[in-house]
């Protein structure tokens, strides 16, 4: 039985469960951790990894609409309410670039070099996650993981991250940690960051 990270002769031939443990081991070798405030809101987190979205994308000149609607759907969690919230939540299952729906689509495949589409998915998937976790219940740490693991993909392709300050603004101590929604000025300010 394989109780460690690297692969053994278990495997089966031709498959790619050799190369996936390869890749998780180099991946937690070379893990930088990101030191980040630790009174970040789960909105200033999902609204950071909006950014995180954008910026990949802007870096290696992925463009398309439905990431486009992905990202503007992920700032939603800044003003979502709890009457709009069912509403904002379902919104992702429309969205192809949330990969609510499984794997990339065929549209966006088109547009992301296959050498960025495992980290472009993880990356969509994490962005959500920052608040997902949170949605029926209270798992903080969840959307901590996810958080890190977004922050993660960004330093090892060396794209610059916005300032977690301006973030602040919302309070970690409202709403069990969902955090308080930001003001339209700060809004604003955050948006202006991506």
């Amino acid at each position: 039985m394989n109780r460690g990270v690297l692969p053994t002769t278990e495997s089966p031939p031709g498959s790619d469960h050799v190369s996936r443990k390869l890749a998780q081991w180099a991946r937690a070798l070379t893990r930088r951790r990101t030191s980040y405030p630790p009174n970040l809101s789960v909105v200033g987190r999902q609204c950071i990894a909006a950014i995180c979205v954008h910026r990949f994308c802007a870096h290696y000149g992925i463009q398309h609409s439905a990431i486009e609607a992905f990202v503007e759907h992920l700032w939603g969690v800044a003003t979502v309410t709890a009457d709009s919230f069912t509403e904002w939540e379902n919104g992702f299952a429309t969205l192809p670039a949330s990969l609510s729906k499984g794997p990339l689509p065929v549209e966006l495949r088109a547009v992301i070099p296959a050498r960025l589409a495992a980290d472009y998915s993880r990356l969509a998937e994490e962005a959500v996650e920052c608040s997902a976790s949170t949605w029926y219940g209270d798992n903080i740490p969840g959307t901590l993981e996810a958080f890190e693991a977004v922050l993660e993909i960004m330093a090892r392709h060396r794209i610059p991250l916005p300032p977690f300050e301006p973030f602040l603004a919302s309070s970690p101590t409202v709403l069990q940690g969902w955090g308080s929604a930001p003001t339209p000025e700060e809004l604003r300010r955050w948006r202006s960051l991506a």
